[in-house]
C-alpha cells in the first residue's frame, strides 16, 4: 500500500503528500512544472491507499529514458503475478504495429491493463478519454485500447517493473458469492460496451463483438448453472442484440433463442457429453 510520496521537488511546503479516503490533490514544484496538470507523461499505479502491488525503484526512470530513445506515446513493462508467477497474456510481445496490439487486447489475447504503462497524458486530454463513472471490473480495458488507437507508436520493455498482487475477496477474483459475482459481470458488460460503440465502424468491431458474445454465452452457463432467470434474460437480450459472427455456436444461438428451460436442456447434454468423455479417457 502507498500511504505517502516524499520529494524533494515538491513544493517546499507540501514535501510530503500523505494519501487518504479522501480526494488528494498532488502539487508539483515550485514553478508547477511536474504538477499532474502540467505533466506531459502519466503512469497510473493501482495501490494508493489500498492494495499490496508495489514497483521497482527505477521503473519511472528506465521507462522515460526508452520514451525518450523510441520517441514512443506509450511504453509498457512486463508484470509480475504474484511475486512468482508470470501470466503469458502479461508478457506482451514486441509488436510490429499498434493494430497488431489493438487486435490482440480487444481479443483478450494480451491483457489490457492500465497500471503498467507510461502513457502520453494528450492522448487522454485530446481525445476526452474518461473513465466511465462508478464502474470498477474492466475499466482499465476501454481506457488503454482507446489512447492505444489515438497513438502513434507503442513499445514494450523486456523487463518486469511491475508487481500485482492478488486478492483472492476481490470482485474479479472471488467466485464464493454469485451476487457479487454477478455484479462484476455486469461491470464487464458496461465496459465491453462502450469498447463495442467506439470501435463499431473501425477494422476492429469485429475482434470486440467476437469476445463480447463469448462473455455474455458463458454468463448464460452461469446463469443456468446458478438458477437465475433475470440474469439468463439480460444475457440473451445482450447477445441478440449483436449480429451473430459465429462466435458462438448456431446450435447454442438457437437455444439461447428458445429460452431459459431449451438452453439447461442444451446444457444439461453438454455436461453429458463431457462427463462421459472423462470417463472414456
Amino acid at each position: 500500500m502507498l500511504n505517502e510520496i516524499i520529494c524533494e521537488k515538491f513544493n517546499k511546503k507540501n514535501q510530503t503528500i500523505t494519501f487518504h479516503s479522501g480526494l488528494n490533490v498532488i502539487l508539483g514544484d515550485d514553478s508547477g512544472t511536474n504538477s499532474i496538470g502540467k505533466s506531459t507523461f502519466l503512469m497510473i499505479i493501482d495501490f494508493v491507499f489500498g492494495g499490496d502491488d508495489y514497483i521497482e525503484k527505477d521503473a519511472i526512470a528506465c521507462l522515460i529514458d526508452e520514451q525518450i530513445r523510441a520517441s514512443a506515446d506509450i511504453v509498457t513493462a512486463r508484470i509480475v503475478i504474484n511475486e512468482n508467477e508470470i501470466d503469458s497474456r502479461f508478457v506482451e510481445p514486441i509488436y510490429d504495429s499498434k493494430e497488431e496490439m489493438l487486435f490482440g487486447m480487444l481479443s483478450n489475447v494480451w491483457h489490457h491493463e492500465l497500471c503498467n504503462r507510461l502513457i502520453r497524458r494528450s492522448l487522454f486530454i485530446d481525445n476526452n478519454i474518461r473513465a466511465i463513472p462508478h464502474v470498477n471490473i474492466c475499466e482499465d480495458w476501454q481506457l488503454v485500447s482507446k489512447v492505444v488507437y489515438y497513438s502513434n507508436k507503442c513499445v514494450t520493455i523486456d523487463k518486469p517493473f511491475y508487481h500485482y498482487i492478488v486478492n483472492h475477496e476481490s470482485i474479479t477474483h472471488s467466485n464464493t458469492n454469485w451476487e457479487k459475482e454477478k455484479f462484476g459481470y455486469y461491470q464487464e458488460y458496461q465496459s465491453l460496451k462502450v469498447l463495442m460503440d467506439f470501435f463499431e465502424k473501425t477494422k476492429y468491431s469485429l475482434a470486440i463483438n467476437s469476445l463480447f458474445l463469448r462473455r455474455q454465452a458463458d454468463n448464460i452457463d452461469l446463469s443456468i448453472r446458478h438458477h437465475d432467470r433475470v440474469f439468463f434474460t439480460q444475457c440473451r437480450e445482450y447477445i441478440l442484440s449483436v449480429p451473430n459472427i459465429h462466435a458462438i455456436s448456431n446450435l447454442k444461438v438457437a437455444c439461447i433463442k428458445m429460452g431459459y428451460w431449451t438452453m439447461s436442456f442444451f446444457l444439461f447434454l453438454h455436461d453429458l457429453k463431457m462427463n462421459l468423455k472423462g470417463r472414456i479417457v
